[in-house]
């Protein structure tokens, strides 16, 4: 009788503490997917885990716009660092991820990071946003992680974050870089040269400084797969090398972008191309880029275009039917993307004749 007065007793309180029923290790899971202002507060739900959430290997803080800025980000810094501060035993981190939509100081930045590096950060997404007219400067401890696999950097204004002009970071696999304006004072090529395990590159409103000695941006990331480019700021006077034998996908949207591809792909399956119209006399120069890029990529299975590139290319029929005579090929299909997209299966294997000794 008391064993089953005890099962109810069990019952009852899972019934109003239903979290204290949870193993340990399945609460961690869950309060791995909330942020981490969500998981602090499931500690009013229940006493047993009340500082579950300190053990959970996801730290996630955002703070949003507002037009009480500087109270708030004095506030936001004053909070974060306390819950870093209630979690330092604990030496495991999955995930970090600070999202600024308000300036904070560049220190603060820099604690965050140093922190999460310091429990073997595996996945790493920064929106640096400054109020001090400096700009915060990722620790060495970063630059030459052994545990990092994926690293966002967003430079929301631009002077918010230093890009470092080497790294080692052996088991890094997707690199996402935004608003970055690169130099020869901070770009080298050691950034990409850095990651030799590197899969996935991302750059999104990144520009190469106007008038700089840098004119080229050289990306030589042998094991690359995917590189994507967006909204490339500065598409006129500059150029991007890339060095990517073993691409599989690639894509660019926005204005067309002078891309040199210094190598063969014959792993490239999949293109994927979303121009921005250009007016007046650029138009021509879009063209002319845009067919000799694709020149380059002769061995791509699969190439989408959308409706607004292939304005570009029907702009001047004549270079179209001399560059790309098999271009009449192309048809809409359904793809998920919002908008219609032109699809070319195997088609630039015959408008390009493969080079001999290219491959198959």
């Amino acid at each position: 009788m008391k064993r089953k007065r005890g099962e109810e007793q069990v019952k009852v309180n899972c019934g109003v503490d239903r979290l204290s029923c949870l193993p340990y290790d399945i609460l961690g899971r869950i309060l791995s997917f909330l942020d981490t202002k969500s998981a602090i507060r499931t500690s009013l739900l229940s006493t047993q885990y009340r500082h579950a959430w300190a053990s959970s290997t996801t730290l996630h803080f955002n703070l949003a716009s507002s037009k009480y800025s500087h109270a708030i980000s004095r506030s936001f810094e004053t909070n974060v660092s306390h819950v870093l501060q209630r979690r330092k035993d604990y030496k495991n981190l999955e995930s970090f991820r600070l999202s600024l939509h308000i300036g904070v100081t560049s220190i603060f930045i820099e604690e965050c990071i140093h922190y999460a590096v310091q429990r073997n950060i595996h996945h790493l997404r920064i929106r640096a946003n400054t109020k001090d007219h400096r700009p915060a400067t990722l620790p060495k401890l970063l630059l030459t992680s052994s545990s990092l696999i994926t690293l966002h950097l967003n430079d929301a204004r631009r002077d918010s974050i230093e890009l470092p002009t080497s790294v080692v970071l052996p088991n890094l696999k997707i690199l996402h870089l935004k608003n970055f304006e690169f130099s020869a004072k901070n770009y080298n090529g050691e950034v990409f040269t850095g990651c030799p395990n590197l899969e996935e590159l991302v750059l999104v409103k990144c520009l190469i400084r106007c008038g700089d000695e840098l004119k080229v941006l050289d990306v030589n990331c042998l094991n690359l797969k995917k590189l994507e480019i967006r909204y490339w700021r500065s598409p006129w006077e500059d150029m991007i090398g890339v060095n990517a034998p073993n691409l599989e996908f690639f894509k660019l949207q926005g204005s067309i972008t002078r891309i040199d591809f210094r190598t063969d792909m014959p792993c490239l399956y999949r293109a994927c191309i979303e121009l921005s119209v250009p007016v007046g006399e650029k138009m021509m120069t879009t063209s002319e880029t845009l067919f000799s890029m694709l020149h380059q990529m002769h061995h791509v299975n699969v190439l989408k275009i959308s409706p607004q590139t292939m304005k570009v290319i029907d702009a001047f029929p004549e270079l179209r039917d001399e560059k790309m005579p098999g271009f009449e090929i192309l048809k809409i299909v359904n793809c998920k993307e919002d908008i219609p997209m032109y699809e070319l299966k195997d088609a630039l294997a015959f408008t390009f004749p493969h080079k001999e000794g290219s491959g198959p």
